[in-house]
């Protein structure tokens, strides 16, 4: 008896053993697992939000399952499908089950486990940002609408921020003050809008910019393109969305290239960086004319240019055809100018 009793407790130990080194394990790592709907590929991308210190890959089976573990103190992280990309807070202790469909239209991602409540938030933030991506729709609500909007934009953020353990002061800090420079950069852009549509109508005389400083040589002004349509480019060496345009731009320009329409890039980094400038506009071969804006914001502030990149269309008498034009990637010129 007393030998049986001797074993009960020995095995009855070494379970609690078993059990106390899984908790101490979790307690020192993330565990992620989920079902991705729709996936094509066989492995996901995580890496750390802000640099590429830190980037691994996820297997994912034939069934859209995968799991994953790591160790980290509190820190962003980025998940990518391939298509989405999923912004996650994760720190030792978390164990989150993710299930989405990659190819749902109207994205949204079901978070349970540890750490849901944090990454809950991001994934409502996420939500805002392509609803407000300043898409016809937002930018045509009257300003009673569109306060109304960013009203209960601003309270489903906060009802996600007041659930998250407040032990977590430093993610609800950031957050905070995220969320309100997202919300400032909306009512900025709608505003933007709002003083286009009012002066910077199609037909009225476009705003015009004096000797900025051409790549190819000299300087050149607005007026020197007079009696040609004239697609001008704001961007910035820093900007992945306008570098992403390149190869459109490229393509856009090629096939106009004997038509009555110039294609002017003006770069509004800081002066300091002007030698970069340069230098990607040499390696990368960006096409049409190139200018430096410099310190000269005057034509940027009259367009009232929150964000690059941004396209202008101006017609061959120097007039406006259209203040904020599609990118290259998707602009049918045709439609705008008729036959050139």
């Amino acid at each position: 008896m007393t030998n049986k009793l001797a074993t009960v407790f020995a095995v009855a130990f070494s379970i609690f053993q078993i059990t106390l080194a899984q908790e101490t394990e979790l307690k020192n790592s993330v565990r992620i697992s989920g079902t991705i709907e729709n996936f094509e590929l066989d492995s996901l991308t995580i890496g750390h939000r802000w640099d590429d210190q830190f980037v691994d890959k996820i297997a994912v089976d034939k069934k859209g399952n995968f799991e994953y573990a790591l160790e980290t103190s509190p820190e962003y992280f980025i998940l990518f499908d391939g298509i989405n990309m999923i912004e996650l807070h994760l720190k030792n202790g978390d164990n989150l089950k993710l299930n989405y469909n990659a190819n749902r239209s109207d994205w949204s991602i079901d978070i349970e486990g540890e750490g849901k409540e944090r990454n809950d938030y991001l994934a409502e933030f996420q939500k805002l940002q392509d609803n407000f991506s300043f898409v016809d729709e937002t930018l045509a609500l009257s300003s009673k609408n569109f306060e109304l909007k960013i009203e209960l934009a601003e309270k489903r953020l906060n009802d996600k921020l007041n659930v998250v353990d407040q032990s977590d002061n430093l993610f609800i800090t950031e957050q905070t003050e995220r969320y309100q420079e997202l919300l400032n950069s909306i009512k900025e852009e709608y505003a933007a809008n709002e003083y286009i549509k009012a002066n910077l109508a199609k037909g009225k005389p476009s705003p015009v910019f004096n000797n900025y400083e051409n790549f190819s040589g000299g300087t050149s002004s607005l007026s020197d393109f007079k009696g040609k349509y004239v697609y001008i480019d704001f961007w910035a060496t820093w900007c992945a969305p306008c570098i992403a345009e390149i190869p459109y731009l490229k393509k856009l320009e090629k096939e106009y290239h004997n038509k009555n329409i110039a294609f002017v890039s003006i770069s509004i980094d800081e002066p300091r960086f002007k030698e970069s400038v340069e230098e990607m506009v040499a390696n990368k071969e960006l096409p049409g004319v190139q200018l430096f804006a410099g310190n000269d914001r005057n034509f940027y502030n009259a367009y009232r240019v929150t964000a690059v990149p941004r396209y202008i269309l101006i017609d061959p008498s120097g007039n406006i055809v259209g203040a904020n034009v599609l990118p290259p990637s998707q602009i049918k010129l045709d439609a705008l100018t008729g036959d050139l």
